[in-house]
């Protein structure tokens, strides 16, 4: 069978080494998908918790940081209208309060530096306001006493009872801050649910992908060589059985199909070779056939001439 010309290259005209490298370089390649697809789940899945704990847990703990801080507010103004009748017990809890004070308003800064929306921002310029209204309260509270207006913590009581509303108002925003703060932590986790099952998805899609252009490089690799190959086993044994009628039909340019032309070529040597000695005996033979029948002719001639002679003798 005439060989395809042109420049069209096959799988099967490339050496074998080199479908064996094309081989490993898709497994590789297959290796290296499925590490890609990984890497990039993790650093998506890193960049949802890093979200997570840098801005929205920081948050949450600013806002806790500032509730706890409205708390102590709370206590010390307790402890202080206790000790209305005791100037050195007023004194001590009072520092102690504008102390705690000053601290609120830096866990409000510190809050505000983490807040990733407006509504954050806005919560916190309430949280202020009523911060600041409460302070104020305090302040009056804390003149009068001092200019023993108050004098028992009943009329310190009643006089707290006047801005309570704003304490009410401090409480009330530390609190609707915090829960959005959860709220959202709580959201972030079906991001990451969804990013863990896409992350899934695309290694398995990855690696079916690659197994399956492996089983085909596989199978092309195996065919490409275990068919030729079983071709020129049956010419060996036909050659073995003396049969040089075996057609071979090489298609290939690789190790194998070199082989085959040259079990090919060896075949034809050999019939050529056959043909010439069959060629030769036949004309042997011929040969020895005609000098047979010259002898035979021969021999003939000689018995005839010898009668003749014979006749000859009696005659005379």
């Amino acid at each position: 069978m005439q060989q395809p010309t042109g420049h069209v290259m096959r799988f099967s005209n490339l050496p074998i080494a080199v479908r064996l490298t094309l081989g490993f370089a898709v497994l590789a390649l297959g290796t290296l998908l499925a590490a890609g697809a990984g890497w990039f789940g993790i650093e998506r899945q890193a960049t949802l918790a890093s979200r997570v704990v840098d801005q929205d847990v920081k948050f949450a703990l600013a806002v806790a940081n500032i509730r706890n801080g409205v708390q102590m507010l709370r206590g010390f103004e307790k402890d202080m209208l206790a000790n209305v009748t005791s100037p050195a017990g007023l004194q001590k809890y009072w520092g102690q309060w504008t102390e705690a004070r000053g601290q609120v308003n830096d866990r409000v800064g510190q809050a505000r530096l983490t807040a990733s929306s407006e509504a954050e921002r806005a919560g916190l310029d309430r949280l202020s306001a009523a911060v600041a209204k409460y302070a104020d309260g305090m302040q009056a509270l804390h003149t009068e006493v001092t200019d023993r207006k108050i004098v028992v913590p009943e009329q310190g009581y009643q006089r707290v009872a006047e801005f309570a509303q704003a304490i009410r108002d401090t409480e009330d925003a530390a609190k609707g801050l915090l829960d959005g703060a959860s709220q959202r932590i709580d959201a972030l986790k079906p991001a990451l649910d969804t990013n863990t099952r896409a992350v899934v998805l695309i290694l398995a899609a990855v690696t079916g992908v690659a197994t399956l252009l492996a089983v085909l490089i596989a199978v092309l690799i195996s065919r490409s060589v275990t068919v030729p190959v079983a071709g020129a086993v049956q010419v060996a044994e036909a050659l073995a059985r003396g049969d040089l009628t075996m057609k071979i039909d090489s298609h290939s340019s690789d190790e194998v199909g070199r082989l085959m032309q040259a079990l090919q070529g060896t075949v034809r040597q050999l019939a050529t070779m056959i043909g010439r000695i069959k060629e030769t005996s036949d004309r042997v033979g011929s040969a020895s056939r005609e000098l047979v029948q010259g002898n035979a002719d021969l021999s003939s001639r000689t018995e005839q001439q010898a009668s003749a002679l014979e006749e000859t003798s009696a005659s005379m």
